[in-house]
């Protein structure tokens, strides 16, 4: 029993020497797996609650349509530099862009007509060696930034230019999606409280379709944004969960939706992915 007991205490000794001696880099990527609520990609994919169909004036009556995924690769750049570090994150999405046109109200049986998937994702964090040494060798997430998701397979350049929020009877403009915030700051609103959105699009000669995205309680929630001039949607959400989330700007070529000739028409879509909190 002796032995035994040595045994187990020389295979703790073991293990815990291994965990100290893991590298400041690795000690990193081991934190943003933790973090992953706040470093995902968000209320973007699966199945929502909300305006599931869209319709246009031609063609298809409408079309109910989700994202599904298939599989993510994650590339992290990592550049430490003393006790700060600067982090690329990029996660490219490989799934399916499911769509079921249909060509009458109310919509008979409905077959799934998809298009590949294919998004990059991308978003930048800093993180600074504050905590306490046997936890991820001290390191702490300092500042994230938004992300950006970009898809790969062709189509128009299409671009958000901004952003604004009001909630609260603030206006929060956002100029780009890489902006940063330290995890106290981010951006805060209650449960269900209602949130208005701007979103600036270009080329305004490109057909899209503009989407919000947010956490609900038990589903993610999809609103549908209406046009209000060339290039500029409006739309309302609410945040249905507690705690940190995220809101999803969702722009649309309006072709990949309601044209089946993938060849011509690939899903092609542009999305700000805004870090939020709600209380």
């Amino acid at each position: 029993m002796r032995y035994v007991l040595l045994g187990v205490i020389c295979l703790g000794l073991v293990v815990g020497c291994a965990r100290k001696w893991i590298s400041d880099e690795e000690a990193i990527r081991e934190l943003i797996d933790e973090l992953g609520y706040l470093l995902g990609a968000g209320e973007y994919y699966g199945k929502e609650t909300g305006d599931t169909t869209v319709t246009q004036g031609k063609g298809y009556a409408g079309v109910f349509w989700y994202r599904s995924v298939d599989s993510v690769s994650v590339d992290l750049k990592v550049n430490i530099n003393g006790d700060s570090a600067w982090v690329e994150i990029e996660r490219m999405i490989y799934g399916v862009f499911h769509r079921f046109p249909f060509d009458t109200m109310p919509a008979g049986t409905l077959v799934d007509k998809p298009k590949d998937l294919k998004d990059k994702i991308t978003r930048y964090a800093i993180f600074r060696k504050t905590g306490k040494p046997r936890r991820h060798r001290g390191w702490c997430l300092h500042k994230l930034s938004g992300a950006m998701a970009k898809s790969q397979l062709g189509g128009p350049d299409i671009k958000i230019d901004s952003v604004k929020l009001i909630l609260k009877g603030d206006t929060i403009t956002i100029r780009e999606p890489f902006e940063f915030t330290d995890t106290v700051n981010i951006i805060e609103c209650q449960q269900n409280e209602e949130i208005e959105v701007y979103a600036y699009v270009s080329p305004d000669t490109v057909p899209v379709l503009v989407f919000l995205h947010s956490p609900g309680n038990q589903r993610h929630i999809r609103r549908r944004c209406m046009i209000i001039s060339d290039g500029v949607f409006y739309g309302e959400c609410k945040v249905g969960r507690k705690g940190y989330g995220r809101l999803g700007v969702d722009v649309i070529w309006s072709p990949s939706l309601f044209e089946d000739d993938e060849g011509t028409y690939p899903y092609c879509s542009r999305a700000w992915i805004i870090n939020i909190r709600c209380k």
